[in-house]
């Protein structure tokens, strides 16, 4: 065959036509008996991709509809090439012009077939509205597909069986021979009329002369799959090797849509047909983790994974596939150092690829860059050595690690590689542009991002928002004739990757940078970036003044009152900053972020009818959904309906939410119901979004402290330190540990280096306070020890109160502890300045009243009661210290009626139970007294108070043997020397009245 490439063509599931020489593809071509969306493989046959992306065939098909449809016109060229095949060459160094750069096809090319769950080759051309254009976003929805389907495909009926998805639904079989539904006249007067539209609809407004509208962000709505464990059907061990080969053939292009397609055809009925296969679960675990961007991170997709890799190798035998994908879940749940032990035993053997790619990757977690280098090129090097094209992964990695150590020129040898093996693979063209505009060539930069921009059905959602900031900061950096227009589309790509995607401050500074840009807006924005440096060096009252001024420069723009109401926030003017962020909605177009901030103060602040006001404004805007979902579980959990609370916030998990106090709120409730493994999984998702993020840091090493050891807890913390040296947080939470482990030394040496590190972090303080306390609680033998634990604790509350002077949790914590050891007055003095700072704060006027009773002052804690009451109706707290007013009063059925509607509040509160009983028992109700004490020995079977009661009751009826049995509990349980001694008397009596009997 001479150096001429021949094809093989996959015409049908079970046949294959081939080897064929370009001749014979020609006249196949010619008459009719391949479409172009045939998979098609060059020689070695390796990769697979449709006829119509091998850039020397495509001239065929050209060839072929000119005949038939008298040249090539835009309609026919975005039908067989545009824009989803590959870019012949790949020359980013080529400069492009602004305007041709950002031209925007005239259709867009769609994957129906894989949309829906069958061949992925199988596509359809639709008008181009993948397109944010201002104000107006369209996006294709898979639910619009449908009537497109029905129209254009008939489909053979599926069958249970290796074809069901995910989820129990079936998939479609591969389309049976499609009718011609149009004539070919009416088919092209169609497409005319479909043409003149779309010319009419994508000009820019004033361009005139019939110029095509600049590229907009453009994004995809993936198929959804549900992520969860296959039944068995049918065992069949070698079609299960059949089927994980195909996936493995899929998810080797390393798209969203081909791993999709992998995981629907692939992996998913091999492991339904051999549900024991550990190759194939681990394949299907590692292809859930590989779209973790595009499913809900959330408790389905922990359990799925962990049920997956449940099934591990026998003793001694090492299966790369499994072996990759537990490493994998090790990393995803910040366990760095079992991921390596996992590793290091599978590089013993022959290691697989993607076992020492995943090594590498722990070398570079660690900072050892140079190892994961010579690993990686020894790697790549046997690959290739082998005539095998290297995993697109594995080539980007290494090309990035080349970059980083100055080996340019080799990284782009590589990058070209990966281009040409995988032309749809996009990351490559990304960190392509992003070296290029490091080098200052933003021409050639935005040439390159170009081809990602067109193809967002390529991209996840964080490779698409940094696809959207790469080309916001391309602009930035470029001259072009119209700067005015140039810097519009910027700050609008900006925009794109903070909606996008997780939203961080590298995309508002990049905002804000841009407007400094643009005439209208760059004296009020270089105000405000002036703001955000002195922010970042603590020169707040410096910073404010900036942000002031650019709100004098800019009275209608919404931007400079919400920085300096968050600012205000911060530093704890909470009224001053609700003002300022209804000020930013009031003049914001849609005004999401200030309205989200200000129902997050009023949660927070227990006003609960501001905040219910305010998330109904923010649902009606119909933007950043999931955020609004979290506030509206924010606020069902102010409510106390914990239940609907904690559903809302998961259904914010489903909607792709990423946030990072999310997360951390779900691995608090998880941590609370001793589930530590889901705990740790929530945590570290809050990591993956929020390094810095205290909360979880502790949280992450407290699950490991209790569900396996404390040195477990200290290893990952102390990398971290390793890797952040002056790291407050880490610290703090390394003194926590170490405190909880008994080593109190270690602990205190910690926490001054914390303190040291930096002496503003006031949750070292706090936390502190709270380990003292706990420690002090528990010491109930030595009372000096814990005297000086409580003394420690409440030191330390007051230095968080000295650095948060406007946080009401720090004078709670230090009045709750007043209250506790009988300090009354300086309970009362904190509990005043919580009302301060939060009015609505719930239970504090109770404590109040009852630091009101003691001192005899009843009218005063009455007055607390119905205010606390009014502000929250349903506190079972406030109905019980009520009835204890009546009772002591002796207003026996008022007292009554207090206790039974505290009760009817809550049915598990045993201090409105007991005195329930004590009312019944004065007024002579001695069985529904008796049923009352059971009730609280139900609930708590360490009240020995209850026992008490129910003894003098039995005694009182002269049921000897019972109030006998109450009163050893009382003596077993109490701790109360008074009650001991009563109980003890009791006995003695009982036993001589026995014996005298």
């Amino acid at each position: 065959m001479g150096s001429d490439p021949t094809y093989k063509i996959k015409i049908s599931p079970d046949r294959v036509l081939g080897p064929l020489d370009r001749a014979r593809v020609e006249a196949l071509v010619m008459k009719g008996a391949v479409s172009g969306n045939e998979p098609t493989s060059v020689a070695p046959y390796t990769n697979w991709s449709p006829l119509r992306e091998h850039p020397e065939l495509l001239d065929l098909l050209k060839r072929k509809l000119a005949k038939q449809g008298g040249g090539t016109s835009a309609v026919t060229m975005s039908m067989t090439g545009a824009p989803d095949a590959p870019d012949a060459s790949f020359d980013p160094d080529a400069a492009e012009s602004l305007e041709g750069s950002l031209s925007m096809p005239t259709l867009v090319n769609i994957p129906v077939g894989d949309l829906r769950g069958g061949d992925d080759r199988t596509r359809l051309d639709l008008p181009a509205t993948l397109v944010d254009d201002g104000d107006k976003t369209k996006i294709i929805t898979t639910e619009q597909f449908e009537p497109i389907w029905k129209k254009y495909e008939e489909v053979a009926p599926s069958v249970p069986g290796d074809d069901a998805a995910p989820g129990g639904t079936a998939i479609a079989a591969k389309p049976g021979v499609k009718k011609a539904l149009l004539h070919k006249r009416t088919f092209w007067v169609l497409a005319i009329g479909l043409l003149v539209y779309v010319l009419f609809t994508n000009f820019d407004e004033g361009s005139g002369g019939g110029q095509e509208r600049p590229l907009k962000p453009r994004w995809f709505t993936f198929p959804y799959i549900e992520v969860n464990v296959p039944t068995p059907y049918a065992p069949d061990a070698i079609l299960s090797d059949n089927l994980l080969e195909q996936g493995l053939d899929l998810a080797a292009a390393e798209t969203p849509a081909g791993i999709i397609k992998a995981i629907r055809t692939g992996f998913y009925p091999a492991v339904r047909r051999n549900p024991k296969g550990i190759q194939a679960r681990a394949s299907l675990a590692s292809a859930y983790m590989r779209i973790a961007e595009i499913v809900p991170r959330d408790e389905r997709f922990y359990n799925t994974l962990k049920t997956l890799l449940s099934l591990k190798p026998p003793k001694g035998k090492v299966i790369p596939e499994y072996s990759a994908a537990l490493s994998e879940f090790y990393f995803l749940i910040n366990r760095t150092d079992q991921a390596e032990e996992v590793l290091d035993e599978a590089m013993k053997s022959r290691p697989s690829a993607e076992v020492q790619y995943l090594r590498a990757l722990a070398h570079q977690r660690r900072g050892k860059t140079d190892a994961a280098l010579a690993l990686m090129s020894r790697m790549i090097s046997a690959t290739v050595s082998a005539k095998m094209n290297p995993n697109p992964r594995h080539d980007l990695f290494y090309a990035d690690l080349l970059d980083k150590r100055g080996q340019s020129a080799l990284a782009e040898q590589i990058l070209r590689r990966v281009n040409e093996n995988y032309p749809n693979f996009a990351p490559v063209r990304l960190l392509r542009a992003e070296q290029l505009l490091r080098k200052g060539n933003h021409a050639a930069a935005l040439k390159t991002i170009r081809w990602v921009t067109e193809r967002p059905h390529l991209l996840d959602r964080p490779t698409l928002a940094r696809t959207f900031l790469l080309v916001a900061k391309i602009l930035e950096g470029m001259k072009t004739a119209d700067p005015r227009k140039r810097i519009e589309r910027a700050v609008h790509f900006a925009e794109a990757a903070k909606n996008v995607h997780v939203f961080s401050d590298e995309m508002s500074d990049l905002i804000y940078r841009l407007k400094t840009l643009h005439p209208k807006t760059a004296d009020a924005y270089k105000s405000v970036v002036s703001g955000r440096q002195r922010e970042r060096l603590r020169e707040y009252d410096n910073a404010m003044i900036d942000y002031l001024r650019a709100a004098d420069e800019r009275e209608d723009d919404p931007t400079p009152q919400y920085l300096i109401a968050r600012l205000l926030e911060q530093q704890g003017k909470t009224l001053e900053a609700m003002n300022r962020y209804l000020r930013s909605a009031d003049t914001a177009k849609k005004p999401i972020e200030p309205l989200i901030r200000l129902a997050r103060i009023y949660i927070d602040r227990y006003d609960l009818e501001n905040a219910k006001t305010t998330i109904q404004r923010a649902v009606a805007l119909r933007r950043n959904r999931s955020e609004v979902e979290i506030l509206k579980g924010f606020y069902q959990y102010r409510q106390g309906r914990k239940d609907l609370g904690e559903f809302t916030l998961k259904s914010a998990l489903a909607l792709g939410g990423r946030n990072s106090e999310l997360y951390v709120f779900l691995g608090k409730i998880e941590e609370d119901r001793k589930n530590y493994g889901l705990a740790e999984f929530y945590y570290s998702m809050a990591l993956r979004y929020d390094r810095e993020n205290a909360e979880a840091l502790l949280g992450l090493a407290n699950t490991r402290f209790y569900s396996e050891s404390p040195s477990r807890a200290i290893s990952y913390l102390k990398d971290r330190l390793n890797e952040q040296p002056n790291s407050a947080p880490i610290m703090t939470s390394l003194s926590v540990i170490y405190y909880k482990s008994g080593d109190q030394a270690s602990a205190k040496s910690y926490i001054i280096n914390a303190i040291r590190a930096d002496k503003t972090y006031a949750p070292a303080f706090k936390l502190l306070g709270n380990l003292m306390r706990a420690d002090g609680d528990a010491n109930t033998s030595d009372f000096i020890n814990r005297r000086n634990n409580y003394r420690q604790a409440l030191a330390a509350y007051e230095q968080y109160t000295a650095l948060s002077p406007n946080d009401a949790e720090g004078y709670k914590a230090t009045a709750d502890l007043y209250y506790q050891i009988r300090d009354l007055g300086a309970a009362a003095k904190n509990y005043h300045q919580v009302i301060k700072l939060v009015p609505n704060y719930p239970d504090v006027r109770v404590r109040l009243a009852k630091i009101s009773r003691n001192g005899g002052d009843v009218r005063q804690a009455i007055e607390f009661l119905e205010e606390e009451l009014k502000n929250h109706p349903e506190s079972d707290a406030a109905h019980t210290e009520r009835g204890h007013i009546y009772n002591d009063e002796g207003k026996l059925d008022l007292a009554l009626s207090s206790y039974t509607q505290a009760v009817q509040l809550n049915e598990s509160n045993t201090e409105a139970l007991l005195t329930l009983g004590n009312v019944h028992q004065k007024m002579g109700n001695y069985d529904h007294a008796l049923s009352l004490y059971d009730r609280v020995i139900k609930i708590d079977p360490l009240i020995s108070r209850a026992h008490w009661l129910m003894g003098t009751i039995y005694r009182r009826r002269g049921d000897r043997l019972k109030a006998i049995q109450s009163f050893k509990n009382v003596l077993a349980l109490s701790g109360d020397p008074e009650l001991k001694k009563g109980a003890q008397d009791a006995i003695k009596e009982l036993d001589e009245a026995l014996h005298k009997d």
